[in-house]
């Protein structure tokens, strides 16, 4: 494929999930509009607690094998074993995954309403794991036009549940298992799509499945870093404040969330292709690639930042009511962070697909630790004003730490 394919692939990949999250992100802001005003700010606080929870220990359902395995896939095709050793790895992992939620859970001082959300709530999140190995599949392939409109179908079957349960007045644990809907419709279009890697025609051999293991565990280090990056926030939030505190956090993280979807999406499809320039050598398509992703980044967090700094109070209005007022200010400080946040992604993405995982353990590492000082110290007098703020600087050091990885690199742009 050469460069002008290449980019025209990325065009029509980003393109399609750009189209399918603009309408992904409009349910999903209708969803927050619903289970705000539907479920007010501390119900809504313990919604967003249960998936971030979850999702501290959703890396164990992947530990590196849905990168390692787009990373594998991105130039040859792999043999019937190998689906096979990754499907059954991935049913091994979501199952501990669980597991390990659920028994840690015992140790978290919440409510009892709390833990029996979070416990429905495991079950939503084992299936969406599945989902997401179908995701990796798929963009091992390069076909993100597809993962986006299965996202959409997800949204849309999700958001539908969740207004038939509004209307009955359902509980909060009714509210929750809508994701397990929209993840098991998502599923069962996932196992008809890519059918040859939802079976199992034999198990794999124990030599197989401890080189994926291998291969994966630096890059599965590297995922739990970074997942424990973006939640660990709200998890010492609901530990050390209320749940109504999360609840304001968590409106105002959501909508800085969706933003940063859009650029994983692009990054998603630009992801393979540098993977494979780095294989090929194709030292000037790297560099190509890289420079025209850091003029987007910075062009489109610019436009983000002002956009958002004067629409956040409407914003606010129209996803929570009068109720979550206090969200603005959190939000206008988080949308700060997305120059940094762009860019860090290019950067560990450019470190993964150079195989350089010590350098990026290294940095999320660091940032992590000084994310959770930074967090123990200031959450208690300043609360989710003080998490925002750490999450900008956080950003800034991480940039630091990658920049300083890549200028030791031969690959250096």
């Amino acid at each position: 494929m050469n460069i002008e394919q290449s980019y025209r692939k990325i065009f029509v990949n980003t393109s399609s999930q750009i189209i399918s999250k603009v309408i992904t992100v409009i349910l999903g802001f209708l969803m927050v509009g619903v289970l705000t005003r539907y479920l007010g700010v501390a119900q809504y606080g313990i919604y967003n607690l249960v998936f971030a929870y979850l999702a501290s220990f959703g890396i164990f359902a992947d530990f590196g094998l849905q990168l390692s395995l787009v990373r594998d896939l991105s130039s040859v095709k792999a043999p019937e074993e190998l689906k096979s050793a990754y499907f059954a790895l991935k049913i091994i992992l979501t199952v501990l995954s669980i597991f390990l939620a659920l028994i840690f859970l015992l140790l978290f001082p919440y409510s009892t309403m709390v833990k029996m959300a979070v416990i429905i709530g495991s079950l939503a999140v084992g299936v969406g794991y599945l989902n997401g190995y179908g995701a990796s599949v798929l963009q091992s392939k390069v076909k993100l036009d597809t993962v986006a409109v299965l996202e959409v179908i997800n949204r849309i079957v999700t958001v539908c549940a969740i207004v038939v349960f509004v209307f009955l007045k359902l509980n909060i644990y009714a509210i929750i298992s809508t994701i397990f809907i929209g993840n098991i419709v998502t599923l069962v279009i996932n196992i008809y799509l890519t059918p040859e890697y939802f079976r199992l025609k034999h198990f794999p051999s124990l030599p197989l499945l401890f080189t994926i293991i291998k291969s994966s565990f630096p890059v599965g280090i590297t995922a739990l870093l970074s997942m424990l990056y973006f939640k660990i926030d709200t998890m010492m939030l609901s530990v050390m404040k209320t749940t109504t505190d999360v609840g304001i956090y968590s409106l105002s993280y959501k909508i800085f969330e969706n933003i940063i979807m859009l650029w994983l999406f692009y990054m998603a499809s630009v992801y393979p292709l540098m993977s494979r320039a780095v294989k090929e050598k194709a030292q000037s398509q790297l560099n190509s690639f890289t420079k025209s992703s850091l003029i987007i980044a910075i062009m489109f967090s610019g436009i983000t930042i002002g956009v958002s700094w004067f629409a956040a109070p409407l914003a606010i209005r129209i996803l929570g009511g009068n109720n979550f007022l206090a969200s603005i200010t959190p939000f206008r400080i988080l949308v700060l962070a997305l120059p940094f946040v762009f860019i860090n992604n290019i950067q560990y993405y450019l470190l993964l697909s150079m195989s350089k995982i010590p350098s990026i353990i290294i940095i999320l590492v660091v940032a992590l630790s000084f994310n959770f000082i930074v967090n123990l110290l200031i959450i208690p007098t300043y609360g989710y004003l003080g998490t925002s703020v750490s999450t900008v600087v956080t950003e800034v050091i991480t940039l630091i730490g990658y920049a300083f990885a890549l200028k030791k690199s031969k690959y250096l742009v």
